[in-house]
């Protein structure tokens, strides 16, 4: 992350009112450059102002982080400050989890005593630590692990063992496409319209059933349109997301996917975080009336709804209580 001079000087200032000062927030600095310095002064706890830094933080609007977590290089301190302060808060939890700063420490300290709710949200990126012995130690020592994933770790620790297995394929970045690749699979790449040929669609489903879990990876990453409707069901998460990566898949497909009430839960949360697709207005409206959009990403859509949807979403029995009640507080404020 860039700073300005002024931000700059203010990592090495040594006047202790300043310090003080940026320490509650009284400082004038865009928003992003004051959470910054805030955590480099609270992880310093420089002039023992680290309670000032952690208050002012916690009482920091959740749209400023929703901004500063955008920026796509954050240092160790400051990822490592802000998992300590929202140690409780399992949404910040979530976005810090998934940043692509954010280094195996977090992963070590809250894989090894945390509670349900926080552990499902480190489960969600678990291409990030799968291989790190010390969570999958720390996650199979904690109490509060679900028993589906104690059984995958214990696989995967046996099979990295003893060599039991084949080598077991736990994130996207695990295969790799070839240029045989590609020629081998070229007929499932090129775009065919098989709209209305159910016989094709059916010889390519079992085609598809047939092939290894990396096989069906490398195939979503590529494959034409027809492939990525039949990858994007598949029961595997590491397949079915690896669709969303497909670099040819459109806002249409994307707008389907989000009306599949039984679409995977990490799908849509993938959708709500990329802000190309959240652009499109069929999409967000799907995602607001989505079962499995988190809460705090459909309140975030909701106030972007025309009055008609914002009326379907207050009225719908299939939404959150909070997300109703909050349509309709946005219709009576437009009202006025």
């Amino acid at each position: 992350m860039k700073l300005s001079p002024i931000a700059e000087k203010l990592l090495i200032e040594t006047n202790v009112e300043v310090v003080k000062m940026v320490a509650k927030g009284n400082f004038p600095l865009p928003p992003n450059e004051l959470i910054y310095v805030i955590c480099h002064y609270g992880f310093e706890n420089k002039f023992n102002i680290k309670e000032d830094c952690i208050k002012t933080l916690i009482d920091l609007p959740h749209t400023l982080y929703q901004n500063f977590f955008k920026e796509p290089q954050l240092p160790e301190k400051v990822i490592l400050f802000l998992a300590y302060v929202f140690q409780n808060d399992p949404y910040k939890l979530e976005v810090i989890f998934r940043h692509p700063s954010t280094p195996h420490k977090v992963y070590e300290m809250f894989s090894k005593h945390s509670n349900e709710e926080v552990l499902r949200r480190l489960i969600e990126v678990e291409s990030r630590w799968i291989n790190n012995p010390k969570v999958i130690d720390n996650l199979l020592a904690n109490s509060n692990t679900p028993i589906d994933l104690i059984q995958k770790l214990k696989f995967y620790k046996k099979s990295e063992v003893t060599g039991e297995e084949d080598k077991v394929i736990v994130s996207h970045e695990d295969v790799i496409i070839t240029e045989e690749d590609k020629k081998n699979y070229s007929d499932l790449i090129e775009e065919k319209d098989t709209k209305d040929d159910i016989e094709a669609k059916r010889s390519l489903s079992g085609k598809i059933s047939k092939m290894s879990v990396a096989e069906k990876i490398k195939l979503a990453l590529m494959g034409n349109k027809e492939v990525r409707s039949i990858l994007i069901k598949d029961s595997n998460k590491l397949v079915s997301t690896a669709v969303l990566k497909n670099p040819r898949i459109t806002d249409g497909e994307i707008v389907k996917i989000t009306q599949d009430k039984n679409v995977n839960e990490e799908i849509i949360r993938l959708i709500c975080h990329n802000n190309n697709w959240t652009q499109n207005y069929a999409i967000k409206y799907n995602l607001v009336m989505h079962p499995k959009t988190p809460l705090p990403m459909a309140l975030k859509f909701l106030s972007s709804l025309s009055l008609k949807d914002l009326a379907n979403v207050a009225k719908s029995r299939n939404v959150p209580a909070a997300l109703a009640t909050s349509a309709r507080k946005i219709i009576v404020s437009r009202s006025k």
